[in-house]
């Protein structure tokens, strides 16, 4: 577990600067053209780090901004419906290839895998999802 008190301020900048500017500055670019057009839809990928906080793991990236690009979908589904257009947020769970997760345990990705697993059971019904021996996962 890595606390908050030793992630490096730089590194919660860069975090914020991706996960809530980057979105932020697509919406004033692409939403302008959709109310003139009178509808559209804009979708913002996340994860589930997005819906509630949980102790991060070192190599795990920073959730915190995460919770701020599903505001700005809240708040831009509120100012832009009434145009017909929809904002999401869409929640995509899955580990990202990088050297932070590379350095995780095979253990631990083999846990968040069966979670996401079971998940998808639980959501989809008969839609299921079958781990393979390497690490990835099969929909079926």
């Amino acid at each position: 577990m890595e606390l908050l008190e030793y992630i490096p301020t730089e590194m919660f900048d860069t975090t914020q600067h991706i996960a809530c500017r980057g979105p932020f500055l697509v919406a004033k670019e692409v939403l302008p053209a959709m109310r003139k057009r009178g509808s559209g839809t804009f979708l913002i990928s996340n994860n589930s780090s997005s819906l509630r906080g949980r102790k991060r793991l070192t190599g795990q990236s920073l959730y915190y901004p995460r919770v701020m690009m599903r505001t700005l979908a809240q708040v831009l589904t509120e100012e832009y419906s009434e145009h017909n257009i929809h904002v999401a947020n869409v929640i995509i769970d899955g580990l990202i290839d990088s050297p932070g997760t590379r350095a995780l345990k095979k253990q631990l990705i083999i846990q968040r895998l069966l979670w996401m697993q079971a998940r998808l059971q639980m959501l989809f019904g008969t839609y299921t999802a079958s781990i393979v021996q390497s690490g990835h996962m099969i929909f079926n």
